[in-house]
């Protein structure tokens, strides 16, 4: 707050929101630093007390602060950087935590001035940059430390490698507008993530993950790592968004990267209201860079829930968002005026006001306190002629016949890896000898294969379209596993064996990135078992 004007009204919506989340309305107000950014500290203590910090964060880039960009290390000061580290563990040190903490702070470049903000002590979304940067693993140190090892043996005496940088971008369901950003619902249609190295990608969604607005609408995490300057960093993010496609609902893929086409993370001219401020400016920005696979704002709405235009023509106000009732402000034949707040709906941990549009008198309530509402669903009618007649809320009856889209997604593309998915590549080999899935399956003889990386592709999507690399490149060329063999052989018993399998008929033969990678996890389970390798070896070179 700027003016003592709105502060009953602002304190009244805190008090409700402090009381629904812990059941106080006491409040706690703190100095607000103007044209600040938000930075952390990542701090480890065990409980012989030694506690350490793991470098820091830049969170500054949010929306009504929510983050939505960050990075690691923060550009600081070498002295504030200090300050703020020390300070960390003090606080930790005077709470005598045991675990992983987050010491945030807010710092004005300008006057030179920091201060506290709040203690997190728990992993914060954004872990995963200090990770790339430090090397330690923050999730199974938290537990080694729960476990009542020291801070060494946990890995978490881990100093950020000189030059190294990453940065993180909170991918959601929401529709971003000039007036603001709501979360959205919808069901995934497709989904391509990028990959390759030095990215990152930490994500629930498959083709046919439904986005409910129960939930915060945190879809992914998109992180990228390189060693070199702030700028090189921001390349290589832009890149990782360009590969990044989410089909069915809307999200911030496009306003991520008008973003990071328009910030410096080595500047002054950023801090935690920039995104605020510039919101207008950055929504015409990202239609530049949208792609035809995003939903934009104002598709369809579930036809359960009725049809949105003709609710409002009947005088209905729609919810432009999902998320939960947690105030009615107007009984029905109340009369209000326009701009009158008529119902709260809190979303991913703000509320969102729905208010009338014009002078009116409310004829029906369709919610209550408690409700859960989604995108398009009927909350007030304001005085009109006719009744609305729609169903919504009511259920679907689901077929147990019926395949989900994801299963179907699914079984689509493991198809794609079979023999008979490729008859050209197959026909080309078997005018030498046997595809590598024969040679499994001879060895198997019916028995159970356990498959690792079925779905991997070669790590070229920088250079090729993803649909030709998941035809032409299944597996990365390699069918990798656990089988139990069958066969007369072994009446007495069902040995178990590690199986690699080169597969000449994608891209002759080469061992690729991906490729590798599936070579040492089913070496370092066949060491761990005990079991044996079989391996077909198949190349370029001359056939043994």
């Amino acid at each position: 707050m700027r003016e003592a004007a709105g502060v009953d009204e602002a304190l009244a919506a805190v008090r409700r929101e402090a009381e629904r989340l812990g059941g106080s309305v006491e409040v706690f107000a703190e100095e607000y630093l103007e044209h600040a950014r938000h930075i952390e500290v990542q701090v480890a203590r065990d409980r012989h007390g030694t506690a350490v910090t793991l470098g820091d964060r830049d969170c500054s880039l949010q929306r009504r602060h929510q983050k939505v960009v960050e990075f690691a290390p923060a550009v600081l000061e070498d002295a504030v950087r200090e300050g703020m580290h020390a300070s960390a563990v003090a606080v930790v040190d005077r709470a005598e935590l045991v675990g992983l903490a987050t010491v945030e702070y807010l710092w004005a470049p300008g006057s030179g001035r920091w201060t506290l903000l709040e203690v997190n002590p728990r992993l914060q979304v954004e872990h995963t940059i200090t990770e790339e940067v430090t090397g330690a693993d923050l999730v199974r140190g938290q537990i080694r430390l729960a476990l009542g090892e020291d801070v060494a043996v946990a890995g978490l005496v881990a100093e950020p490698v000189p030059g190294r940088r990453s940065l993180q971008c909170r991918v959601t369901a929401e529709d971003v507008t000039a007036t603001g950003w709501a979360p959205a619902t919808g069901i995934v249609s497709d989904l391509v993530l990028p990959s390759g190295g030095g990215t990152r990608v930490d994500t629930h969604l498959t083709a046919g993950t439904e986005v409910t607005g129960d939930y915060d609408p945190l879809l992914a995490k998109i992180v990228v790592t390189t060693d070199g300057d702030p700028a090189g960093l921001l390349s290589r993010a832009r890149a990782a968004l360009a590969e990044t496609s989410i089909s069915g609902l809307p999200t911030t893929l496009p306003i991520l990267r008008a973003i990071l086409a328009s910030v410096r993370l080595d500047g002054d001219d950023y801090d935690t209201g920039l995104l605020d401020r510039s919101l207008a400016d950055l929504v015409e920005l990202a239609k530049e860079h949208g792609d035809p696979s995003d939903t934009r704002p104002g598709a369809d709405v579930d036809a359960d829930r009725g049809d949105t235009a003709r609710l409002v023509e009947q005088g209905w106000l729609v919810s432009r968002t999902g998320g939960t009732v947690t105030a009615v402000e107007v009984d029905e034949g109340q009369d209000v005026e326009a701009g009158g707040l008529l119902v709260l709906v809190e979303a991913m941990k703000m509320e969102q006001p729905i208010t009338a549009t014009a002078p009116g008198r409310i004829v029906e309530l369709a919610v209550a306190v408690g409700d859960t509402l989604r995108a398009g669903d009927p909350v007030v009618r304001l005085e009109h002629d006719g009744d609305h007649d729609g169903d919504a809320g009511e259920g679907q009856d689901i077929d147990p016949a019926d395949v989900r889209p994801d299963l179907a997604a699914l079984l689509e593309r493991r198809a794609t890896t079979r023999d008979d998915a490729r008859p050209s590549a197959v026909e080309k080999r078997r005018a030498r000898g046997r595809t590598a899935r024969e040679n499994v399956a001879d060895l198997c003889r019916g028995g159970d294969l356990v498959e690792y990386g079925t779905l991997a592709i070669a790590a070229q999507r920088r250079r090729r379209d993803h649909g030709d690399l998941v035809a032409k490149t299944p597996g990365d060329g390699m069918v990798a596993g656990l089988a139990r063999l069958l066969g007369e052989e072994f009446a007495d018993s069902s040995p178990e064996v590690a199986v690699i399998a080169y597969d000449y008929t994608v891209l002759a033969g080469t061992q690729g990135q991906i490729n590798h990678a599936k070579t040492d996890r089913v070496l370092e389970l066949a060491e761990r078992r005990g079991y044996p390798v079989v391996i077909f070896a198949e190349g370029a070179g001359a056939p043994r």
